[in-house]
């Protein structure tokens, strides 16, 4: 059996100091499932992509937050 690693983010901090904009992507009904795992883990294209669709304020900080972020990172939305 093979371990694996990735690198991740957790929501928390992407969202940090913008909890309208979480509440409006939560709501946005996006195309992944999380609330009862572990770790719930999105691609950053996958989260700047749904974020397209959220109209909110902080939108745009967190877009810029997570275009600063490697593209091999993910966003862990459990935390």
């Amino acid at each position: 059996m093979k371990i694996e690693h990735c690198v991740f983010v957790c929501a928390s901090d992407v969202f940090k100091g913008h909890n309208e904009a979480w509440t409006a992507f939560i709501e946005s009904d996006p195309d992944c499932t999380f609330g009862s795992n572990n770790r719930s883990l999105v691609s950053r294209d996958f989260l700047l992509t749904a974020l397209e669709e959220v109209d909110a304020k902080g939108v745009q900080s967190i877009i810029d937050r997570l275009e600063r972020l490697p593209a091999e990172v993910y966003i862990d939305l459990e935390n």
